[in-house]
């Protein structure tokens, strides 16, 4: 009878437990363990180890227990006989029978994994079996994860993770993705044996993978950080600061990116070539300029996407809208409307006149004169990108004016006497000259100026010159006005005197009328003398020579406690006009010598009246009462004495404050600018 220790004995086999009880005990480097003994039993031993499948017999020592290995007999022996086992020869190395009938197997090789089956036979004793399965493994080692294709990239339909192991025999493999185990049910992952496919990988499938493998001796876990190739994708572009346009000076950066991996590399391109500046996709352009506007285009190296952006780079134009009137040949308004520079450049139109009619840069609209035009106000509304503006310009036919005339003396003593005749006009007026009525051209003795408005007359004598009429009509396509001029000789309408406080200096000024020709003036004074040089003192003398625009002169070093006079003598060349009046300073200021003359001779006249009147009074009187009758005195009018004064006498005060003619000086002749407004909006 075998006797067995089971740590579980299933229900079906009761009966055999009275009959069989097999305990298997397995030895090796981790010492004795028990296996159940129903049914097939597994023993797990590590390759090179010493594996003893043990059992107790109970019955006499005559029986006979034979060990087989799958089907094959491998050891044959009698209980308690002294004649060792019959062990077959192959396997003499491994096999080893123990006194007890237990079967022990030394250095045990993979190869030795298989079922070995022991049974003991007695005579009148029923024979009793046991089977056991013996697994024989290695320690797994050097276990690794191999991708197929190497490169993952994005879209292949299948792709492979292959697992190996060096040594060991894998009994359970797990597969996991950034630490989650996957799902084999999953339509994106199948199993198959040593590896894991994915089905249309994607980018999403990047991240590490982990691969655990077990034995019963064992458990290895190796890794993989999976990447996959994608993209690139369409380039993304991004302006900053982002804006329609920009203007001249400014600053802007050009940014290209796009998904991939590894992450592509972008060049901006401009002009037919990659731009310089470009580094890594970005593109920093600074102080722009309107040559820098047009497309940039981001390209991926090495793939063929691209992606363009314009840039509108605007310029302020000069200043602003200018406006004008011009007349034309045929004698018609060409009114004018200008912006210059700016880009693109700027948009002009004259919406009241023109329809609303555009163009760039420069207007021009011709109009016929007409009289609603004179003094209507023509409005150009200008438009950029950057800003809007206006100007404006109102045509007008020349107003009434008054001629000025100058006169010089050239280096031979002769006289040029120039006429200007300027009339407000928009546009400006053309002037037409006449001389007696005949009409005058430039020659050598008559020069008229480039914009007409002058006329200078060269070698003449003065006394005939101011006996001729000069005439002058300015005229534009809106209407004309005339004026005729008869000159005058050199003369001085008023003159003025103004000393300091101390008395020491005094200001002398003076007017000339409008058309007075005078090219110098001849200061002169009556008084002490200034200087030891000048004796008499009651005589006028030249103290200064001024030139013809001069309209003052200063004296200096004068007495204040004597009496100065002083007068100023025009002349136009050789010929010299009136003095003007009597200017006097000094405590002498009372009266002059003519005027103390003249009140003595009417004292005695004073009298005589007196005593005639006194008479006359006396012999009415008296006639009054002889008559009986009152009678009034008759008045007479009292003579007045009236004292005549001689040239060199004072003049008269009050006269000096009457109104005169004003003073003009020698015109410095320019031509009038044209008439521009600008208004900005």
């Amino acid at each position: 009878m075998i006797k067995m220790r089971a740590a579980r004995i299933s229900p079906g086999n009761k009966t055999m437990f009275v009959l069989l009880a097999l305990m298997v005990t397995f030895k090796g480097a981790e010492g004795q363990s028990e296996v159940p003994p129903v049914g097939p039993v597994r023993v797990n031993a590590e390759a090179g180890s010493r594996v003893t499948l043990s059992v107790l017999f109970s019955v006499a020592d005559d029986a006979v227990v034979k060990w087989s290995k799958g089907s094959l007999p491998v050891v044959t022996w009698k209980l308690g006989s002294n004649v060792p086992a019959d062990v077959a020869g192959a396997h003499s190395d491994v096999l080893r029978l123990e006194r007890d009938g237990s079967l022990s197997l030394v250095d045990v090789p993979l190869s030795y994994s298989q079922n070995y089956t022991v049974v003991f036979t007695k005579s009148g004793v029923a024979d009793a079996q046991a089977v056991f399965e013996l697994k024989v493994y290695e320690r797994l080692q050097n276990a690794s994860i191999t991708p197929e294709p190497a490169l993952a990239v994005e879209g292949l339909e299948v792709f492979s993770l292959r697992s190996s192991v060096q040594q060991g025999e894998v009994e359970r493999r797990r597969w996991f993705l950034d630490g989650e185990e996957i799902n084999s049910s999953s339509p994106h992952y199948s199993l198959q044996e040593e590896q894991l496919l994915i089905h249309q990988l994607g980018r999403g499938d990047a991240g590490s993978y982990s691969l655990q493998l077990r034995n019963p001796l064992s458990e290895v876990k190796v890794h993989l950080n999976l990447t996959v190739l994608y993209g690139p994708d369409e380039p993304v572009l991004e302006v900053l600061p982002a804006q329609p346009f920009y203007e001249s000076g400014d600053s802007v950066t050009l940014s290209c990116r796009a998904e991939g991996f590894p992450v592509p590399s972008a060049d901006w391109l401009f002009g037919g070539g990659v731009h310089p500046g470009s580094q890594r996709g970005v593109l920093t352009l600074t102080d722009l300029v309107v040559a820098q506007g047009g497309s940039y285009t981001c390209r991926l190296r090495g793939a063929r996407h691209t992606k363009s952006t314009v840039l509108l780079i605007y310029e302020r134009p000069v200043g602003y809208p200018e406006c004008s009137v011009h007349a034309t040949v045929s004698n018609d308004l060409q009114y004018r409307c200008q912006w210059p520079g700016g880009d693109p450049r700027p948009s002009l139109a004259f919406p009241s006149v023109s329809n609303g009619s555009v163009t760039a840069g420069v207007l021009s609209l011709t109009l016929a004169p007409s009289e609603g035009l004179d003094w209507k106000t023509i409005v150009c509304r200008a438009q950029h990108p950057l800003l809007e503006a206006s100007c404006n310009v109102t045509a007008r036919q020349p107003v009434e004016f008054l001629p000025r005339v100058g006169a010089a003396v050239d280096p031979d003593g002769r006289i040029a006497v120039t006429i200007e005749c300027l009339s407000d006009a928009v546009p400006d007026a053309v002037v037409t000259w006449l001389r007696a009525g005949q009409a005058v051209s430039s020659s050598n003795q008559h020069q008229i100026s480039a914009n007409t408005t002058q006329l200078t007359v060269r070698h003449f004598n003065i006394s005939e010159f101011i006996r001729e009429d000069f005439s002058c009509i300015c005229s534009n396509p809106l209407g004309n006005k005339s004026r005729t001029t008869r000159l005058r000789g050199p003369s001085i309408s008023d003159s003025s005197l103004l000393p300091n406080q101390e008395g020491t200096a005094v200001t002398l000024t003076w007017e000339v009328p409008p058309l007075s020709l005078v090219t110098g003036f001849d200061v002169q004074m009556r008084g002490p003398a200034l200087d030891e040089t000048l004796q008499r003192s009651g005589e006028f003398r030249s103290i200064q020579v001024k030139p013809g625009w001069a309209r003052s002169a200063g004296v200096l070093h004068l007495d204040p406690q004597s009496t100065y006079h002083f007068r100023v003598i025009p002349s136009a060349g050789r010929t010299a006009g009136e003095p003007s009046m009597q200017n006097r300073i000094g405590p002498g200021d009372g009266l002059s010598g003519a005027a103390v003359a003249g009140i003595a001779a009417g004292i005695p006249c004073g009298i005589l009246a007196l005593l005639i009147s006194t008479a006359l009074l006396y012999l009415s009187v008296s006639r009054c009462r002889r008559s009986g009758q009152p009678r009034y005195p008759v008045s007479r009018a009292v003579e007045k004495a009236v004292a005549s004064q001689p040239d060199s006498a004072l003049p008269d005060y009050n006269k000096l404050h009457a109104p005169s003619e004003l003073s003009l000086a020698v015109p410095k002749f320019v031509p009038p600018p044209p008439v521009r407004t600008a208004t900005t909006v």
